[in-house]
């Protein structure tokens, strides 16, 4: 490879993939359409199998600073009972790599800090690519083309590089409006370290403290498509009226929390993709396997998918086309698994009879604490496809 990979798209899937080729000591650079980095969203849950590979990449001390560790989950219902509860402190331990709930823009910062200077570029909007004999390009708004060795589609669920690869097709609603924050956390009763998640009739709200001072918390209503408010103080309002009766301190962190800050956002996911690559050009991250937030892993995912490609780059550098359909074909099972679960959970979470609601956490309480892990261990553990950095030049990127 002499040219390096040029990646569409700054969020975390491309900047996690630039910084993986770099430890792996391949040449990328970074495109990004907006004029800065794009911090919308909060928070987000880094869960243990996310923090390993940041671990690889050299990142993870950092991104633990920024945030707060989570050690355990609960489930409750809208006033306040316990239904189910985790050890997430203990299974990262046993899984090596603690769960940290991080702001979007500080994770985003270590991950464009720690890139070689110069290596992202804003204000480059890719409106298109196609490939010239061995080279990849990428063709950007106002004419300008950008050459090398492989083109990697990073740019979200409404993918430009996705609709060259595989054609134009509009994501799929499933069902769910999706509401985050961050509240001011004075004079709230939580639990430090605990991620809470609380169900009712067709809503749901989840949270978890981001240190002393604020608590990251997102909301889903099952819901028709396009609804909005007229205002972000109107958005609020209506939050705050659905939530009123919910126990706990799910009415006191809406209430903490200033209208703007409040983002509103439908949900959508695609069905698996037969492909995400079409000679040299390539997809990770949303663009590749998107995924509706119910178990957090749409980020992480994306930063496992980063680290594979980067990893079948290098083995394989001679013969892109080659890489970029190994490194697909696996990456898909285990990211098409990810996301049909996180669907899953988004149907389960929209049940709005209230004889399934009560079915639905009589069940909760009568799981045992051991079965319901099962599927959280079996999403936090890295496939065997996923290599640790244990040669140069990956030890760079080891923390």
């Amino acid at each position: 490879m002499n040219e390096g990979v040029v990646i569409i798209g700054g969020g975390i899937g491309g900047l996690c993939a630039a910084l993986a080729l770099e430890r792996a000591g391949l040449r990328a650079r970074v495109f990004e359409g907006g004029e800065g980095l794009r911090a919308e969203g909060g928070a987000l849950l880094m869960w243990s199998n996310a923090m390993r590979v940041l671990g690889w990449l050299g990142v993870a001390e950092a991104v633990s600073r920024a945030g707060a560790v989570v050690v355990g989950g609960a489930i409750r219902d809208s006033q306040g009972g316990l239904l189910a509860r985790g050890d997430i402190g203990r299974l990262g331990q046993q899984l090596g790599a603690p769960t940290v709930c991080v702001p979007r823009r500080a994770l985003l910062e270590i991950l464009a800090g720690a890139l070689a200077p110069g290596s992202i570029v804003f204000g480059a909007r890719c409106e298109g690519v196609s490939q010239v004999g061995e080279r990849a390009v990428a063709i950007f708004e106002g004419g300008r083309q950008v050459g090398g060795d492989a083109v990697i589609g990073a740019d979200g669920l409404r993918s430009a590089v996705r609709a060259a690869v595989l054609g134009e097709r509009a994501p799929e609603y499933v069902g769910q409006t999706v509401w985050v924050g961050v509240a001011r956390r004075a004079g709230i009763a939580l639990e430090d370290g605990v991620a809470t998640a609380s169900v009712g009739l067709g809503l749901r709200f989840w949270s978890v403290c981001l240190g002393p001072e604020q608590v990251y918390w997102y909301a889903t209503l099952k819901s028709p498509e396009g609804q909005r408010e007229e205002s972000a103080k109107a958005e609020k309002a209506a939050l705050l009226e659905r939530f009123e009766g919910w126990g706990g301190p799910i009415p006191a962190l809406l209430a903490a929390t200033r209208a703007r800050d409040i983002v509103r956002t439908d949900s959508f996911d695609r069905p698996p993709a037969e492909r995400w690559s079409s000679g040299r050009i390539g997809l990770v991250g949303d663009a590749a396997h998107p995924m509706t937030p119910d178990i957090g892993q749409g980020g992480c995912q994306a930063i496992e998918s980063a680290w594979h490609l980067a990893w079948c780059l290098r083995r394989d550098p001679e013969n892109v086309e080659r890489a970029l359909l190994a490194y697909a074909w696996d990456r898909w099972p285990r990211a098409s698994e990810v996301a049909a679960m996180s669907r899953a959970v988004a149907t389960q979470g929209d049940v709005d009879a209230p004889l399934m609601c009560q079915a639905r956490d009589a069940m909760l309480r009568a799981t045992p604490e051991a079965l319901l892990e099962m599927p959280l261990r079996h999403v936090l553990t890295l496939p065997p496809t996923m290599v640790p950095p244990t040669e140069a030049p990956w030890q760079r990127g080891q923390s």
